[in-house]
């Protein structure tokens, strides 16, 4: 781990033995390790004792001292006056509790929770158990895809510990390298390892670069959070870069985009994000709960900003579902003013015309796509609903995205070709355009209506 880096970001489902790890959105997965929980009453005196030890645990190394003071007056006001005599169960208890804290403390990342130690009698845990479960999460590198452009694609919901996916994010990185933009979406990604940050981070710039600076409470210091001398693989210098965010990107994923953003090394496309700039661990309250304590705080090497309590502001603010093709646009838009060949520029502002028509269709409106179809000269145009394909003899099809009222363009990933419609029913033809430059025009064989 990198001196001076955050131990861990923490994210609110998942624990084994005090890590804490980034977990998918929106649905919450299974525990880490399978912990039986069952719902036990609580008695006055151990509700007493859960909040007096969070109340020092607080009070010790909790990164904003006032906010520690003012949650233990308001804890104990609110057990004296009985206010918590009402909760019978443990997990309501470590609800309520979590939810007075983040209330009072203004910090998302304080947490509660129910954990209680194994019976005597219960095998031991498995030590493989958390990479197992990594494992089958392809360690929560969701997803890789190459996109119309040669914009590659990273989907990434966590933030896991390199020494259990290192071999996994390096071969993500690899194939990121070879991308004209690099598109990665933390949009489900709720936190992770300060180390993973570091890693992945390091791809992205040629020098040692500070991402970070994180002051800690009780060592009363403040310390660089760089990145790494080494990284395996190609690093990723010249590539734009977009960072997709949405009201759940979280903590880790925050400390990522926000260091790129303030260096100036992404764009950030989509929405606020949560607003955690802390790192911390659980702690012991009694054997049945842990308190999460944030014992660090994140700035901006750069700029001195936080995302604490308000988030990162999007440099290109739109709602979630619609940041990957806003940041497909923008990326294909920068692609086509660096590129020098005529046939290059004409295939990728074709395909940017695609994504705009997919981001705002109704802009596009025009005839009933089978309206349109029948045989004209080599092309065959089929419809399946309001989608409409096109094919040459006995090549495969393609399916074509409506771009104006009569134009159409193949949606391809390499190879654009654009497809005009004109005139109506026997006398209609078309004209199709190649980004080679090349025009052949060609009438309706008949009428298919």
């Amino acid at each position: 781990m990198m001196e001076g880096m955050p131990q861990l970001y923490r994210c609110p489902i998942a624990l084994l033995a005090g890590l804490v790890l980034g977990v998918a959105f929106p649905s919450a997965p299974r525990p880490l390790v399978a912990q039986a929980v069952s719902r036990t009453s609580l008695s006055r005196e151990e509700k007493n004792a859960v909040i007096e030890r969070i109340i020092d645990e607080l009070s010790n190394v909790y990164v904003y001292k006032e906010a520690a003071e003012k949650i233990a007056v308001h804890l104990r006001q609110q057990f004296e006056t009985g206010n918590y005599d009402v909760i019978a169960e443990d997990e309501a208890f470590a609800k309520r509790l979590t939810t007075e804290l983040r209330g009072v403390g203004d910090d998302q990342h304080l947490e509660v929770v129910v954990r209680r130690p194994d019976p005597p009698s219960a095998p031991l845990a498995d030590p493989n158990a958390l990479t197992d479960e990594l494992r089958f999460r392809n360690f929560d590198f969701a997803r890789l895809a190459s996109l119309p452009g040669n914009v590659r694609y990273l989907e990434l919901n966590s933030f896991p510990p390199p020494e259990m996916a290192g071999e996994t994010a390096v071969a993500a990185m690899r194939f990121l390298a070879g991308g004209d933009a690099i598109i990665i979406d933390l949009r489900r990604n709720s936190g992770g390892t300060g180390d993973m940050v570091t890693f992945l981070s390091t791809y992205f710039f040629e020098q040692r670069t500070t991402l970070t600076r994180t002051f800690r409470r009780v060592e009363n210091q403040t310390t660089e959070d760089r990145t790494l001398p080494f990284v395996p693989g190609p690093r990723i210098l010249k590539a734009d870069l977009f960072v997709l965010t949405s009201k759940a990107t979280f903590s880790a994923a925050e400390a990522f985009a926000f260091a790129l953003q303030q260096l100036e090394r992404a764009t950030i496309v989509g929405e606020v994000t949560r607003g955690g700039a802390n790192a911390g661990r659980y702690r012991a309250a009694t054997d049945r709960f842990r308190v999460f304590v944030p014992n660090a705080h994140a700035t901006s090497a750069a700029t001195g900003k936080t995302w604490d309590k308000v988030g990162i502001e999007p440099d290109v603010k739109v709602p979630a579902s619609s940041a990957l093709d806003v940041a497909q646009r923008e990326a294909l838009s920068r692609l086509v003013q660096k590129s020098i060949d005529q046939t290059r520029r004409r295939d990728l502002e074709w395909m940017a015309e695609v994504v705009r028509a997919k981001i705002e269709p109704s802009k596009h409106g025009g005839k009933d796509p089978r309206q349109l179809t029948g045989r004209y000269g080599s092309y065959s145009i089929s419809a399946e609903g309001q989608e409409l394909f096109y094919a040459r003899d006995a090549n495969p099809r393609w399916p074509l995205m409506r771009i104006s009222p009569d134009t159409f363009v193949r949606d391809a990933f390499a190879y654009m070709s654009r497809v005009t419609f004109r005139g109506n029913g026997a006398n209609r033809d078309i004209v199709v355009e190649h980004s080679d430059g090349r025009k052949e025009e060609f009438q309706r064989e008949g009428d298919s209506h």
